[in-house]
């Protein structure tokens, strides 16, 4: 089980996608920004160096636990995954931990995955094969009814129609759970082996995913109508999060092209024209956060901001030496206004003030 939470682990770097931000302005008609658009010409991002404060809590977090990801509770606290259930630390750092594993029909135990906060004030995550509902007290409830065995759940969030939104990796499809525990799944108009990973609630009313293994971002309306963009997009997407632009933003993963360099960012319009931001830096989870940006981890010991206009600002940066932490995972912005991160190989939960 070990090894499958880890595995699982790395495509799901962002499945704290599903913390993005879940308002939104902006309509059909917003422009692509950086002047490019469908089908354009990647544009290099420039990068600056800033500052900022980062304080790792470990105390409370019990020995191997690789926490994973993160979001924003309904009770001013921050709320994370861990091997054996979910944690849950006070802006000032005091940990609580929550037994939340489950055991599938098939007698597998499974951990939690993705986290989001729920529109009936709960915690919700994802497993292997069901969806958990965690009370802030810590009563779990979980619903394997209508999740396909072994479909791997993974990032979730409340979609603009007070229902849990949420990807599953192995069968290709987008599911959705009603507060009371009613699953429906989507799978006309997805890839086949496309891999769905993070989601994220757009600025149209929709739900936007990730699909890992295609090249694609998926958009799929409340009623469960999809429609997939590929259209310049030259990165493998991971991460997705709304913008303050009124676009989708995602992280890409890898991919060289014609300059040499990553495509690390890249924002869709909701009507699906792509602008990328090439850079070396590989950017992980990302979310809207302060100062109107867009913040994301970054696989080297690194918190780093993106504009709208594509200018990247990194802190913290140590990958000519390694970070003795490993990459920092999913973030999320704090009801304190600070980013919260996780640190799996650290066994920790990380705080940066700008």
């Amino acid at each position: 089980m070990r090894a499958r939470f880890n595995a699982l682990r790395l495509a799901l770097v962002a499945v704290t996608v599903f913390i993005a931000s879940c308002g939104g302005g902006g309509g059909s008609g917003v422009a692509p920004p950086g002047g490019g658009g469908q089908g354009g010409t990647p544009t290099p991002a420039p990068i600056k160096t800033g500052t900022g404060t980062f304080t790792d809590f470990s105390s409370g977090i019990s020995a191997n636990q690789g926490p994973n990801s993160i979001t924003t509770g309904p009770d001013g606290n921050l709320w994370f995954t861990e091997v054996k259930g979910v944690g849950r630390i006070t802006t000032s750092g005091v940990v609580t931990e929550f037994p939340a594993q489950y055991t599938q029909s098939d007698g597998t135990i499974d951990t939690p995955i993705g986290i989001t906060n729920g529109p009936d004030g709960n915690i919700w995550v994802t497993y292997n094969s069901a969806i958990g509902r965690i009370t802030l007290s810590g009563v779990v409830t979980v619903f394997s009814n209508g999740v396909t065995l072994n479909s791997t759940p993974g990032g979730i969030v409340s979609g603009p129609d007070g229902n849990l939104w949420f990807t599953e990796l192995r069968h290709d499809a987008v599911g959705k759970i009603t507060p009371s525990g009613v699953v429906t799944e989507y799978t006309n108009g997805i890839t086949h082996g496309s891999f769905p990973t993070a989601i994220t609630r757009g600025p149209d009313g929709n739900l936007w995913f990730t699909e890992f293994q295609a090249f694609r971002v998926g958009r799929i309306t409340t009623a469960g109508v999809i429609t997939e963009f590929s259209a310049g997009i030259n990165g493998v997407p991971e991460s997705i999060a709304s913008g303050p632009d009124g676009n989708v933003w995602f992280t890409q993963l890898g991919q060289t092209i014609t300059n040499g360099t990553f495509s690390g960012f890249a924002a869709i319009t909701p009507t699906g024209a792509v602008t990328e931001f090439t850079t070396s830096i590989v950017g992980l989870s990302i979310i809207s956060g302060p100062n109107g940006n867009l913040w994301f981890s970054e696989g080297c010991d690194s918190i780093g901001s993106i504009t709208p206009s594509g200018v990247i600002t990194t802190f913290n940066h140590t990958c000519a030496g390694g970070g003795a932490s490993g990459p920092y995972h999913a973030i999320v912005t704090g009801p304190d206004g600070n980013l919260w991160f996780t640190e799996p190989i650290k066994n920790a939960i990380g705080r940066f003030q700008p």
